[in-house]
């Protein structure tokens, strides 16, 4: 379940609010789609690669070993397994791994931040991010793409094949 959650938020950028009203319905296994309702109750598509999909699939095959999960439960549930994950857990479970792991400062709105600034760096653009985000306005993807862009700046000086060969 852990890893489930992890990966869904590093691999999506969704909010906490919306990890944890996602129903097992609203996943797609076959291409990795969820439909999240972001603020203001919008829906959008947000999508995982394999890893993700293959955590998520695990985890709900050891949660349903027995039956079908139905569409309407929720895809993440508390330790106990009753009722849906909360947003409180989700801050507990991301500071228990992070102090685990030995990483301080971690909050789940930080996997947010590196999803946006890795899907910048690996090639998608501020108006995708802005749609995956679910950002109403450029803005707050404007200010992702000064810090990817900043990330670039400084890798292309270290990579500058002139100054590495030192060309006089």
């Amino acid at each position: 379940r852990d890893k489930a959650i992890i990966l869904t938020l590093l691999d999506t950028g969704i909010r906490v609010s919306e990890l944890c009203n996602i129903q097992v319905g609203d996943f797609y296994s076959e291409n990795g789609r969820i439909i999240v309702t972001g603020k203001g109750s919008k829906t959008r598509f947000v999508y995982l690669g394999k890893v993700g999909c293959k955590a998520i699939w695990s985890y709900l095959l050891e949660r349903f070993p027995n039956r079908q999960p139905l569409k309407d439960d929720p895809l993440y549930v508390n330790r106990n397994g009753i009722h849906p994950l909360s947003r409180n857990g989700v801050f507990q479970l991301v500071k228990r791994l992070g102090e685990k792991a030995g990483v301080q400062d971690v909050y789940p709105h930080r996997f947010r931040h590196t999803f946006a600034i890795e899907f910048l760096r690996n090639g998608g653009n501020v108006f995708e991010l802005q749609q995956l985000l679910g950002h109403s306005d450029l803005e707050m993807s404007r200010r992702y793409a000064l810090i990817a862009q900043i990330d670039l700046e400084t890798s292309a000086r270290k990579a500058s094949p002139a100054d590495r060969w030192r060309l006089r």
